[in-house]
């Protein structure tokens, strides 16, 4: 346990113990890591005999995760949509920024809720009463294993399950460069808890849908190349998702990204999704993020996220933030034929 986590998980489980109302959020578009942690944390709290609530946030929950003990109680409901006054706790969990949280407007605490952070994120600046941000974690999950093993108490099979889920898919299915000894520990920690823990991840990356199937299929055609062949862009619009009835859920879980970034030539590959008239979602990737850190690009955007991963939301046409990225590429990387 380092020194770090031990200092701090007290300062935690104090706030805790305090709060009579905690409030807990997935991010915008989450993924496994925002649900897994979210749902983790959700179950240990339960056990404690805390009131819970958690919201999905700015977009639906993806069903795929249906799986998970726990799912169905996620509110639909976004941070504009209830009364902040209600709760005295709020832990933010895997979010980099505030408009993570929200970007439906200015994301503002009320005094009477205090603010836990806890994030592996870099670029988070640490916007709580008490931050706990820590980028050499390969996910948000397994810090909270850490912290709950720091408290002293027994993860639950439930609790488990989603922490393990949460581990699996931000590693990559534990191939991402985060990934080390202690993350794979922390897997086996969960492991040791859930009776079924391949199953879940089984039944949660077999739920493709037709939409979904679409969506790859719309990215593979518009695939354009910059910079001599070493930036890849994918950029689509709302009437292609329309025309094909595609779902935000089928274009959160196609991973697109991942999949182009395995092209070497491609150092730096992005996708581009025009959520409105003028909001453009951009995911960012790159498999040398020995030498490139695309969240450098992501900041320019507003955004932010991992050396190898990372994205922003950006209020403008998908023309407009097409041509924003490029130029954020050129000014994170000034001599573009060095990629």
């Amino acid at each position: 346990m380092s020194d770090k986590l031990k200092k701090i998980a007290p300062q935690i489980l104090k706030e805790i113990q305090k709060a009579e109302r905690i409030l807990l959020h997935l991010h915008r578009a989450p993924d496994g890591d925002s649900i897994g942690s979210a749902l983790g944390m959700y179950h240990v709290l339960k056990k404690m005999d805390k009131d819970v609530t958690i919201i999905e946030g700015d977009t639906p929950k993806p069903h795929s995760f249906s799986v998970l003990k726990g799912f169905e109680i996620i509110e639909k409901k976004s941070f504009f949509d209830i009364d902040t006054l209600l709760f005295d706790l709020f832990i933010v969990l895997d979010s980099a920024s505030l408009e993570m949280i929200s970007s439906k407007g200015d994301v503002i605490f009320p005094k009477n809720m205090r603010v836990v952070v806890i994030d592996h994120h870099g670029t988070n600046q640490g916007f709580g009463d008490i931050n706990w941000i820590d980028e050499k974690y390969a996910a948000t999950a397994q810090m909270l294993v850490g912290l709950f093993i720091a408290w002293g108490i027994t993860i639950s099979k439930d609790a488990a399950d989603a922490l393990f889920l949460g581990l699996y898919t931000d590693t990559g299915g534990f191939k991402y460069p985060k990934t080390s000894f202690d993350t794979l520990q922390a897997a086996a920690e969960c492991a040791k808890q859930s009776d079924n823990f391949s199953d879940v991840v089984r039944k949660v990356e077999n739920t493709k849908t037709p939409g979904e199937v679409a969506f790859m299929g719309l990215a593979y055609q518009n695939v354009e190349v910059y910079y001599e062949g070493r930036v890849a862009l994918v950029s689509i619009t709302r009437a292609m998702i329309q025309e094909k009835n595609i779902t935000q859920d089928d274009v959160a879980k196609a991973q697109i990204v991942d999949f182009l970034k395995q092209v070497p030539q491609w150092r730096i590959v992005a996708l581009l999704v025009e959520k409105e008239d003028a909001l453009t979602q951009i995911s960012i990737r790159t498999e040398s993020e020995d030498v490139l850190n695309v969240s450098k690009i992501a900041l320019k955007l507003g955004g932010g996220g991992h050396p190898g991963a990372a994205g922003a939301m950006v209020k403008k046409s998908l023309l407009e933030a097409k041509k924003d990225l490029l130029d954020a590429i050129e000014q994170v990387v000034p001599n573009t034929s060095s990629l």
